[in-house]
Order: C-alpha cells, then structure tokens, then sequence
C-alpha cells in the first residue's frame, strides 16, 4: 500500500503557488526554476509499482507515466505524471529504461519525486508595497465572483465590493458599460468582442476568410447562417448525406441546439429565423457541418476550452494560456443517425448539458472524470505515439493566430464606425477569450465557437456519496465551518485580501468573530448551531414585509448576498440541482491562474498614481480626434497627439504571466489586416463633418491609386463617374456618403473588377471582398 506523503494533486500544486502583493514598480523576485519546484511533489511507494513508461524527450532521456495501476495509482500517479527522482537520484536525465530498472530494483519503500500533469507556471512573484495597492473593483461580478476572489487573493490586491470608479481595475462582464473610466485605468473587457464572437457575426466573418485563403481556414467548418442563407443550405443538405447543427446565434451552454441530417429536420429552426416583418427580426441561427470523426478517448466525444488573453487591437496583441480544461460527454459516441440525433450527451460536449446526465462523473484528478486538464489529455495522445504535446499546442496556437488576426478587422471597423476611442484614450482592455475546438480522428484542430464571456464557474456536480452533506454551492451554518477548517482555504475560504484586519476590509470583521466563536464549540453545541441554521434555511426564521404574500430572506441570508452580486437567489435555495453542486478544484487551479496572470500582463496602475491621473482627466476631457491612435507598431500615427494629449501608451509585461505565450501573429494572415488599417487612414483623411466619404473623394482616390486611363480599371472619369453613381445606390441606401464599411466595400468590388475581364459586371451585393481589397491596395501602392 502507499504510504507516507501522498502524490501532490494537480489543484495541490497550485495552492502551494507563493501569495504575492504587487505595484506597478515592483521588482520580481524568484525565477522559474523556483516557480517549478513548487509544482514537484514526492510520493512513497511501500510495493513496486505497475507503471508503463515512454520517454520525456525525442532524445529518450527522463520518463513520463502512460498507464498506472494499484498502489501507485492510489496515491495518485496518473497518466503524464514525471518522474523525476527515485530514492533521491535524479531520474530526468537518464533514459526511460533506466528509470524502469530503478524503480524494479532499489531497495523498497520508493520514494519518488513527480511532476504532476498539470502546466501551471505561476505568476512571478513581486515586491511587496502594502500601503499603496492595486486595486480592483468586483460590484460587477456575477458567477466569475469566487475564482475573481480567489486570484484576488493570490496576487494580495485589495479588493472592493461596491461600485469603485477610480479603482485600478474595474471587473466588467457581458455589456457592463466602460464610460466614465479614464486611460490610466484597466478593464477586463474590450468592446468590440461581444459583438464579434456571436455566433452569426464570427460566422459572417470566418466565411470570407474562408474563400480567400481556403487551405489556411480550413480548421473552420462549413457554415450557413439562416435566414439569409436559407436557399443554400437546402441545397446542400439536398446533396450531402452529413450530419449539421444548428445553434441560436446568441445561445450559450447548449441551449436550442438541434442535430439534422435532413431540411425537413430543420423546420422549426427555420422557422424561428424567419422575419416577423421588415422592422421586426428573429434570431439568427448558425448551421456548421458536423465534425463526424471526432477523436475519441475512453470511447467519449470531447472538446476543449482553450483560452486566449488579448490585450490590445491597434496594434493586435494576444496570448495563449498553455492549459485548458477538456469537456467530456457523458454518453459513448456512436455515429450520428436517425435514431441517436436527439442524445445531446453523446453529441454535445457542453458542460452544462452534461452535469445533468446520471454518467456524469465529478474531477478528482486531471485524467479522471468528465472535465480533465488539456495537458493530461494532450499526454495521452502522446503516449500513444499519434502526436506530441508541444506539436498539438503549436497547432493550437496557429489556429489561435489565425482566429485573431481574421477578426483584427472586423474588430477595428466596430471602433470606427460607433466613435469609440481604442486605447490609449480608453481604458486598457483585458479580453479572456474561450475557443472551443475539437480534435478530430486525424488529429487536426476544428475551431467550433469562440467565447467573449467564457465561463468562469468553479461548480460541478457532487459526486453521489458526497451529495447528502452538500447544501449551496458555498455551503452554510457550522457545516459550512467545519468544511471551511477541512478544505484547503484557497478553495473554500475567504481569499487573504478578503482576511485582512477590519482597518482594510471591515465586512469581513463580524464573519472572524463568529468564525473564531464557533471555533471553541463542543460537537453537541455545534449540531444545535447546525439545526438552527438549518430551521432559518427553510423559512421558519424570515420575516415577512406586510402587504405582501411572498417572504423575503433576511438582509444578511446567503440568498440575498448572492443576489446582490447578480445571482439568482432562487436558483441558489431553492433548485435542488444547484444545492447539489461544489467546487471543481480543477476549474479551481486552472481558472485562478488565468486570471491571475492576465490581470498581470496589463500592468495596472497604483491606487494613488490612478487617482491622480483620473482627476486630471475628468479636469481635461480631451475631445477624440481619432479613434485609432497608433500604427501596427504601437506608435502614435501622429507625433505630435501624444504631447497634445500626454497619454502613455501601455506596454503588456509578459516575463509577469509564464503561463501566457505570446502568439506569433505574424505568420498569420496579417497582410491584409495592415492594409486594412492603411485604408482606414485613407478613409480618415478623406472624410468630411459628417465622417462620411461622397463621390468626389472617392473619384479623387481612384485617381490618385492609377485606376483611370486608357490601361486602367477606368477608361476616364466619365466612366468612373457613371459606375460610382450606379453602385452608390446599392450600397449607401440613398445616405449622403460612405461610412468605412462601405467604403471598404466600394474598394473591394474596383478591384475585382481589376482581376476580371475588360467590361465584366461584378454584382454590389456579394459582400465583403477580402481579395478585392488587398488587390485594390496592391495597384495603388504601385
């Protein structure tokens, strides 16, 4: 049997990450190879172990755990464990066959070093500065609330609960507003991205992409969005034999989805999708071609949640978190047919469809359970010889690049077109961005969705032995206390900006002194605390408002604080599914790191040194000459703003987030998102008072780019003339001019008329015209 010092888990390794306190200046302390050890553990073995090793390098040299069984996997080996050490020799640069002798034939008990499968390189610790923090204001947040805490907590900001609107960082989900809030200030969202990654939008986007650069985008699947795409979809339906799905554009955690294999399946999506009238639409849905060869493991569809910090789009900034959390149904795959398309949980990989399935099965480990590490998956695919880890992350992160880059324009002309200010005349964003893909049985990555809001929710589901003793989701009364001194305290307990003396963070007072009066209870007195508190929980101890038939929980109940922070009170009391639920300490590990080094990299300001700025800015209110400042280099693309306006541009600091990987954006498509932005300029100095581009600026562009004359586009300007007039009907809809999508549009369509045949007629509704662009910038800048 394992004795001893248990194999440290995945979410352990992460509560022994060092409690930091952070300001702007601070100096790092620590290093990597610091920040490592803290992630090793040691297990002692009292039997020899029943592994199966491959090897941790091309070269053969350390070992990794494929399979595991008995004793060592009681104590916690799992599948991508590292051994590290035997008996205190170092075992990482040996080759795997002398591990496995080691491990037969030193002398018993074993004690091994191991690096648990989880890749959570924590944030690097920073110099202390107590009297001046960070700051960050959390009134806003709602089901992110526990994990923000918890971060909170390990980077030892101050935290404020009420509406702070000079805090360092303001926490912003979903449409929460940004006005009011100056430059030298940080928000955890960037505007344009909630837009975006709506389904139908990203659809829209991704597909033009998609009949540009066909093989690059290929990671795509084929999409329609209805109505609008009604016709072409039946088309295909009528000649294919696949299988599509169809999902609401703004639907989330499953919700609407319907599986097809035939139009007649689709009846009553199509129907929903139909215009009430011409001022009155329905939702758009969004059909894609199903992935029907996914990878499977453990004879389970899956996918994963991998996510993408952006910090800035002028110039386009991104970084992948290199760990995620794979999805797991609940329902063994079949092929989909008639008879099975209805079984969400064999084809959905939704969390939230899963957590109601009886299979459904609670993380206890990264390679256990219906919700596991990426690492841990991406392990098991190596140990199976199909692919590496490090290659599946690159393909990762090309897909990832790829995603930004294809959007970087999109993204640009909704700042342009609604006047808002890109930093630095905005706060600096913080985007969290989740990307759902599936691998398929090839191994090839299929981007299925992209999240602007991914979930941030530590819950799932108890498992059944444990569901007697669990009550909320944060537990109540002296059951609460006794699991409070049982769990680890970064899991359940107040995070330590939230435990600190009354001086700093006074609500948290009376919570200590109950806590600590509790503390010297006999058992029987604490089960009369108990039953007590279980009595106020069923309604006998709530007070009633009179003139009103319902009753109302106390002030002071669990049900009102949730509810304040923008949970539902009855969802929390009175569902029993979600009286069922507990934390995930997986989602726990993974999730905290995340925003934890993501809050870092935008380098937020000091409380003091946000104060005094934001007074100077609500004292000045500079006027918006131009919504986009800077070039692609992150220079300001007139010299003399910056000393008009005395604004810095803010730089990220990675070297702070370890876990963050800058994407190489440049060897993405990114051609055609510089000349995008070229063009802007373009647009911009053509414009008039009512930033809008008529006729005769336009004349004078085609002009000047060499697309009249005798060789050209244009034979004269008569010609130009006469078929700017005929397509300005079509595409400004009797407005006075052109704004920057429609003069993107116009550009577009002359240079397809540049690739066609002398006299061809391009039609000036085919939508955006990526090609025709990037040909119209290619004459003109000769």
């Amino acid at each position: 049997m394992a004795s001893a010092k248990p194999l440290q888990d995945a979410w352990g390794a992460a509560r022994l990450l060092p409690t930091v306190d952070l300001f702007e200046e601070g100096v790092e302390e620590g290093s990597d190879t610091e920040a490592a050890a803290d992630l090793a553990s040691l297990v002692e073995l009292a039997e020899r172990p029943d592994l199966a090793l491959c090897p941790a390098t091309p070269e053969g040299l350390g070992a990794v755990v494929r399979s595991c069984k008995g004793p060592a996997a009681e104590a916690g080996l799992c599948p991508g464990t590292m051994i590290l050490s035997v008996n205190e020799q170092a075992m990482d640069t040996v080759p795997v066959g002398a591990v496995e002798e080691h491990l037969k034939h030193d002398p018993l008990p074993l004690t091994v070093g191991v690096k648990p499968p989880l890749n959570l390189p924590p944030a690097k610790k920073m110099k202390k500065h107590g009297r001046d923090p960070v700051t960050i204001c959390t009134a806003r947040c709602r089901s992110s609330g526990t994990i923000v805490q918890v971060a909170i907590g390990q980077l030892g900001w101050k935290e404020l609960t009420f509406e702070a609107k000079d805090a360092s960082v303001v926490w912003l989900e979903h449409g929460d507003p940004s006005e009011g809030l100056a430059p030298v200030q940080t928000v955890t969202r960037l505007d344009a991205f909630l837009h975006m990654c709506r389904k139908a939008p990203f659809a829209r986007c991704m597909r033009a992409w998609q009949k540009e650069l066909p093989d690059a985008f290929a990671f795509v699947p084929p999409t329609w969005v209805l109505p609008m795409d009604a016709a072409d979809l039946e088309l295909e339906m009528g000649q294919s034999r696949s299988t599509y799905i169809a999902k609401p554009s703004t639907g989330t955690q499953g919700k609407g989805i319907v599986l097809a294999k035939k139009w007649s399946d689709l009846t009553e999506v199509v129907q929903k999708s139909k215009p009430f009238s011409e001022t009155c639409f329905s939702p758009e849905y969004v059909v894609q071609r199903y992935v029907s060869s996914p990878l499977l493991l453990d004879g389970l569809k899956f996918d994963m949640r991998i996510y993408v910090v952006v910090t800035s789009i002028v110039p386009l900034r991104g970084y992948l978190f290199k760990e995620g959390l794979a999805r797991f149904c609940t329902v063994p795959y079949q092929a989909p047919k008639e008879s099975n398309l209805k079984e969400a949980c064999m084809h959905l990989t939704n969390f939230a469809v899963n957590k109601q399935s009886k299979d459904f099965q609670a993380t206890s480990d990264t390679q256990e359970g219906s919700k596991r590490s990426v690492s841990s998956v991406f392990w098991q695919i190596e140990a199976s010889g199909a692919k590496g880890a490090e290659q599946l992350w690159a393909d990762v992160a090309q897909l990832a690049a790829k995603t930004l880059a294809a959007l970087r324009p999109s993204l640009l002309e909704y700042y342009v077109q609604r006047a808002k200010p890109l930093h630095p005349w905005a706060p600096k964003g913080v985007q969290i961005l989740g990307l759902d893909i599936l691998l398929d049985s090839s191994l090839a990555p299929h981007l299925l969705e992209l999240n602007a809001n991914p979930s941030l929710s530590v819950l799932q589901p108890a498992d059944p032995k444990d569901r007697d003793e669990v009550e909320t989701p944060a537990g109540s009364g002296a059951s609460a206390v006794r699991r409070m001194r049982e769990e680890e305290p970064e899991v359940v307990a107040a995070p330590p900006a939230m435990a600190a003396p009354a001086a700093s963070a006074p609500a948290t007072a009376p919570v200590a002194k109950l806590l600590g009066k509790l503390e010297g209870l006999s058992a029987e007195e604490l089960s009369q605390v108990e039953a007590f508190v279980d009595t106020l929980r069923k309604g006998k101890g709530r007070t009633t408002t009179p003139g009103r038939d319902k009753e109302r929980p106390p002030r002071s109940s669990p049900e009102r604080r949730c509810a304040s922070r923008g949970a539902s009170s009855k969802s929390l009391s009175s569902s029993p599914e979600r009286r069922k639920m507990v934390q995930n300490p997986l989602d726990v590990a993974i999730k905290k790191e995340l925003v934890a080094q993501a809050l870092l990299l935008a380098r937020p300001a000091l409380q003091s040194k946000v104060q005094r700025l934001r007074k100077q800015w609500l004292e000045e209110t500079p006027s918006i000459p131009d919504p986009v400042p800077l070039d692609d280099e992150g220079a300001w693309a007139k010299a003399d703003l910056a000393e008009e306006l005395q604004t810095e541009v803010r730089q990220d600091a990675p070297s702070r987030s370890p876990g963050l990987v800058a994407l190489d954006l440049a060897a993405a498509p990114a051609d055609f998102a510089a000349q995008h932005l070229a063009l802007y300029r373009a647009f911009a100095r053509s414009c008039g008072p009512s930033q809008a581009v008529g006729q005769g600026q336009v004349l004078k562009l085609l002009e000047r780019g060499g697309f009249i004359g005798e060789e050209a586009v244009f034979k004269d300007k008569i010609v130009c003339q006469l078929w700017l007039t005929k397509i300005w009907r079509l595409v400004v809809e009797n407005s006075y001019g052109l704004g920057f999508a429609e003069f993107l549009r116009v550009l577009g369509l002359v240079g397809d008329l540049a690739d066609s045949e002398p006299g061809a007629e391009i039609p000036a509704d085919q939508g955006y015209s990526i090609g025709g662009i990037m040909r119209y910038m290619e004459i003109a800048s000769d």
